[in-house]
């Protein structure tokens, strides 16, 4: 079992750093939490895009389909009534 280490830094250099240290030393890192978004950061883990933007475009998609043919089809069933009356 390797051993872990766990880090907390208050400067966005000073992360860096250390991982700049832990890499050129033979280290992996696994995680990195970060309450911003930073494009340094992201290139010194070595993070790829993930996968879950896919499937949140296609639930947006199916979501917008179907939420136009219910509105399509509910028109077509009950037609368009206009002052409370319904059409013959």
């Amino acid at each position: 079992m390797s051993p872990k280490v766990l880090g907390v830094f208050v400067y966005l250099e000073d992360l860096l750093g250390a991982i700049s240290l832990v890499k050129d030393r033979g280290g992996r890192i696994h995680t990195v939490y970060s309450p911003i978004h930073c494009e340094e950061l992201l290139k010194a883990v070595g993070s790829r895009p993930s996968p879950v933007r896919f499937a949140t475009l296609l639930g947006g998609i199916a979501g917008l389909l179907g939420g136009v043919g219910l509105a399509i089809y509910t028109f077509l069933q009950g037609g368009f009534v206009t002052s409370g009356q319904p059409s013959p």
